[in-house]
């Protein structure tokens, strides 16, 4: 909901093989525009409190039936969420409704301080109560609404290589908005991705579209070092793909 960039991948659980994915096609990296993925939110702040729960299809294309993503979202996370990553170096130059976010900001701001009170007042006073039975009061209410966007309409591909950070971009619960410190990641790009999938911290190693989209830009960067190669050393007019293969 408030990445930069939309990966859309095809992947698909194999026949053979208990809990093994593979993809299929290539990456298709969408350059998203906040203000029209947060124009889905409710626009009152109010109503951004009251409303607890959200159905998003989100869709490659508005005009088709399936969807690429459906799932629940909770609109006061994603607005929080928002609010930690603008302050990153890969969102200061986001654009977003300005008006809307200050509106939405100052309510949720205001709120956390009355409750941050609440608590303080109730840990005074200590009591110590235990239902009967909790699990007969426990209920989820659904409703069957959702909405329906396609973020990336209109929108120009960028491919994975050109585009700068789009990694970075396109998963911000992994890089929180921070750039990689190596100055050209693709550079040594096998040497970056075998530290993130090592390293102790296995958010990278669990992320299943984060290591495809990994192995399709490893991929598409071994590709290119051979057609440069090639290039540089065939004198034929005509390169066919078979040339750059070998």
């Amino acid at each position: 909901m408030v990445s930069l960039r939309l990966p859309f991948l095809k992947v698909f659980k194999c026949l053979r093989g208990e809990g093994q994915l593979k993809i299929q096609g290539s990456v298709v990296n969408v350059p998203i525009d906040l203000t029209k993925t947060t124009s889905i939110l409710p626009r009152r702040a109010e109503n951004l409190t009251a409303i607890k729960i959200m159905k998003v299809k989100l869709k490659r294309k508005s005009c088709f039936k399936q969807h690429y993503l459906y799932q629940n979202v909770r609109p006061m996370l994603v607005v929080k969420a928002l609010m930690d990553l603008r302050d990153q170096p890969l969102y200061r130059s986001a654009e977003i409704d300005e008006e809307w976010y200050s509106h939405v900001t100052n309510h949720i701001q205001s709120i956390s301080k009355n409750m941050d009170l609440l608590i303080n007042e109730e840990s005074d006073e200590v009591v110590n109560e235990e239902l009967d039975n909790p699990g007969t009061i426990d209920s989820m209410v659904e409703n069957g609404d959702y909405v329906s966007f396609s973020p990336g309409k209109g929108i120009r591909p960028l491919s994975i290589l050109i585009d700068d950070h789009a990694e970075e971009k396109a998963f911000p619960n992994l890089f929180g908005g921070h750039p990689r410190k190596v100055k050209d990641p693709l550079k040594n790009y096998s040497k970056v991705i075998r530290s993130e999938l090592i390293n102790s911290d296995r958010r990278f190693a669990a992320d299943t579209p984060n290591l495809f989209f990994k192995c399709e830009v490893f991929v598409y960067k071994q590709i290119a070092n051979n057609v440069q190669i090639i290039m540089r050393k065939n004198k034929k007019e005509n390169i066919t793909a078979g040339d750059v293969a070998n």
